[in-house]
This record gives C-alpha cells, structure tokens and sequence, in this order.
C-alpha cells in the first residue's frame, strides 16, 4: 500500500501506529493529499534500534523532524518505522 499510496495517489502519510493482532505485527496510518511542512518528507520502515538512531540522525541533519515514530517486536526482534518531514 505505501508505493500505491505515496507514488501513485500523491498521498502523504501523517500518522504511524504499530499494534499486534493475533501474534502478527500490523501498522496502522492516517495519509492526507495536502499537508502542511510536508513539502519534503522521508519514511523507512523495518528498522532496527542502530538503524533507527541513524536515520534519525541523519534526517534531522537534513533538516527534517520527526513527525511519527513507532516500534513493535516480531520474533523476538524489535523494529521501527518512522516518518520525517520539512
């Protein structure tokens, strides 16, 4: 749905939420067409903690600010997820 959702409608994802259903990680977001300081915006998914503080890092160097952060536990393992945007 991301591709679909963010390349080919144009929509930007505003709000991120992970939850697990029936043992299975799931995500939950709310995406809007026009959103203000969404001129530029980055999301990364599957993330772990290292990865996460390198991509938070290097997105506020950028210039970008964290606008939704979420995490959940698959197997035993953490990942995150996370949106930015100017």
């Amino acid at each position: 749905y991301f591709k679909d959702y963010s390349d080919k409608q144009k929509l930007k994802l505003v709000y991120l939420n992970a939850y697990t259903k029936n043992g299975v990680p799931m995500l939950s977001g709310i995406w809007y067409k026009t959103v203000a300081n969404y001129g530029t915006w980055w999301a990364k998914h599957h993330l772990n903690t290292p990865q996460l503080q390198t991509e938070y890092n290097t997105q506020l160097g950028n210039g970008l600010l964290s606008r939704a952060i979420t995490g959940y536990e698959d197997g035993g393992v953490q990942h995150f997820e996370g949106i930015w945007s100017k």
